[in-house]
This record gives C-alpha cells, structure tokens and sequence, in this order.
C-alpha cells in the first residue's frame, strides 16, 4: 500500500490488467502516495546502512568501505528511482484501479494515511528499532491489534520488506560484476531455493516487528478509519494498486542497487 521507511510486496498473483495508464496518472498515484517523501529519509540512511552489510559480510578495508557509501550516495537517489517507478506504474496500473486510488488516497482518510506513513518513514532508526524490539508502549485493544494484523497481512508488508531488501541486494551484486565488465552468470536451481528460504525467513523475522511499526504509526487512526482502510486494500482495485506498488518499487530499487554496484566496483578497481 504504501512505504514505511525501507518496511513496507505481493507475492500472491493478480491478473494483469487489460490496459496501462498514462504517464501523467502514473504519476498522479506516485505523488498521491506520498513516495517522495517517504523515500527521502531511505536515501539518506542508504550510504551508512550499506556500508554496515559490507563490513558484516567481509574483511574490507577502511578505503573500501568508504567507497561504498560514496558510491551508494550517488545511487540511491530520486534521479535513479523515479523515473524507474513511474515507468513500472504506467505499464502495471489499469484506469479503474488508479481512479479508485487516486480516489482513496485523496480523501481525508487517504490523505491521513499518507501523514502517518511519512511519519512512520522519517523516525530515526534508534526509535523504530525500539518500536519493532516492542520497547515502546502503545494503548490498544485486542480488536484493535486485530485489524491492525489484517492490515499488515492485507498490504503484504513483511513480503514486501524481504522482496525489496532481496532485490536490492541482488541488483548492487550484479552491478558489481557488470562493472567488472562480466556478465551476470545465470541463477542456477540451488541458488534459487537458497534465496527463497531466505526470503521467507526475512519474511517471518519482520511480520511481528512491523506489525507493531504500524501499530504505532497508525495510533492516531481510529478503529473504524482503520476498518476503511482495511476495505480498500482487500478490494480488487486495492489489492490491484497494491500488487503494482510493489512491482514499481523492486524496479526502483534494483535500478538503484545495480547504479551502486557499477559505482563500487569502479571505485574498487581505482584503489591501489
């Protein structure tokens, strides 16, 4: 449904649609979402949070790791992922369901929504890490944390979470070796059901922990705006938006994720 920080996507298949849309509505949506603003702070947390899974995974240099925040720094950014997004909306969206979106995001409720997910976007990591860990109290009622499941089930977003982070990865490792001047060798069947377990293992580590993300991020919201809410998604131009949101932002990130991969691997090979 919408982005909260890097959490936020649907492995579950929807037809296509008959028809796209054009430019101009995709990026009607795009705006009506809120994307900029919530991927802003993604942006700015991306060089130090990269730098930190390359030194978990290797002995690299001081050299080197500061060539991958640089070259993060100067990937993922709005130039690279927009014009990615906005490409993947138009061909994804049908008319009916960016109507009935443009449509819901743009209502009062809509427009709610969106503040809380950008809110939920701009909280420093110490402070969403306390509120996934449970360490921040938030009042609720068991059929409040109820519909507040359903919500995080409906708009996918622990699968969104591990699909994003999974692409993103992937595109900087394939970036790394195009930059090499390589090709890509093909994925082979061990691989792919590594990546998979993977996948849901991610999957199942981040339910709970974003559930409790947009416990708090939607503590303003009341039950029935949440109920609403909850309707849109599970309907079919909701489940439609949904599906298509999540296949524009892997596009955005695995376009970002193999920009930083070329530029690592550039400023690699300059270091003696």
């Amino acid at each position: 449904m919408a982005l909260a920080g890097l959490y936020v996507a649907n492995f579950i298949y929807y037809p296509a649609a008959e028809a796209d849309v054009d430019a101009a509505t995709a990026a009607q949506v795009y705006a009506a979402a809120e994307t900029r603003e919530q991927m802003r702070p993604a942006y700015k947390a991306m060089p130090a949070q990269m730098r930190k899974i390359f030194a978990m995974r290797g002995s690299f240099t001081e050299e080197r790791l500061a060539a991958v925040e640089i070259a993060t720094e100067a990937s993922f950014r709005e130039e690279i992922f927009e014009p990615t997004v906005l490409i993947s909306l138009a061909t994804n969206l049908d008319p009916g369901t960016a109507s009935k979106t443009l449509e819901f995001l743009g209502g009062s409720l809509g427009r709610r929504l969106m503040a809380a997910q950008i809110a939920i976007a701009r909280l420093d990591q110490s402070d969403a890490d306390k509120i996934m860990l449970g360490e921040t109290e938030v009042s609720s009622t068991p059929q409040r944390d109820a519909i507040i499941t359903q919500i995080e089930q409906a708009a996918k977003t622990a699968e969104t979470t591990a699909a994003i982070f999974m692409t993103m990865e992937q595109g900087v490792l394939d970036g790394s070796i195009l930059g090499t001047g390589k090709k890509v060798p093909p994925e082979n069947e061990r691989l792919r059901k590594e990546k998979e377990a993977r996948r849901i293992e991610i999957e199942s580590q981040m339910r709970e922990p974003l559930r409790r993300l947009l416990a708090y991020g939607y503590r303003d919201l009341s039950n029935d705006e949440l109920a609403q809410i909850l309707d849109f998604i599970q309907s079919t131009e909701g489940r439609n938006y949904i599906q298509a949101y999540f296949v524009a932002l892997q596009a955005g990130y695995e376009a970002m994720g193999k920009s930083c991969g070329i530029e690592i691997a550039k400023k690699w090979r300059a270091i003696k």
